[in-house]
């Protein structure tokens, strides 16, 4: 059976929020230990054409050179490649549905994707 994500980021911001307080982030230039959450998180919500939720880096349309953290700190270069590699597509990568399917974790239950296996 192949498996898919559908559904659409209701902007929740769990996904953005250390794994010890029941998020998803892992180790990553965006976010030292101690901190509850992604230097790029915020608790404004901009919703619209080309606006992203609690994202700071989807909320500057990814243009990296404007874009600031919490701190006020810009991108680094290390943040930029951590960022692409995983942030934009997730949960839809095929090594996460590969875990999910693999029941490795699960989906936070507010988020608006949903895992469903489709038929060859």
């Amino acid at each position: 059976m192949r498996y898919k994500i559908i559904g659409k980021c209701n902007h929740c911001g769990i996904c953005c929020h250390n794994v010890r307080l029941g998020g998803f982030m892992w180790d990553n230039p965006c976010m030292k230990p101690e901190w509850d959450v992604c230097a790029f998180y915020t608790e404004e919500i901009k919703p619209g054409p080309g606006r992203y939720g609690h994202c700071l880096v989807m909320q500057a349309d990814r243009q990296y050179d404007r874009v600031r953290d919490r701190f006020g700190n810009p991108m680094t270069k290390e943040q930029i490649l951590w960022f692409e590699a995983n942030c934009p597509d997730w949960p839809a990568r095929d090594s996460d549905i590969r875990e999910l399917v693999q029941n490795k974790w699960r989906l936070p239950v507010l988020c608006g994707y949903v895992l469903v296996g489709e038929s060859e």
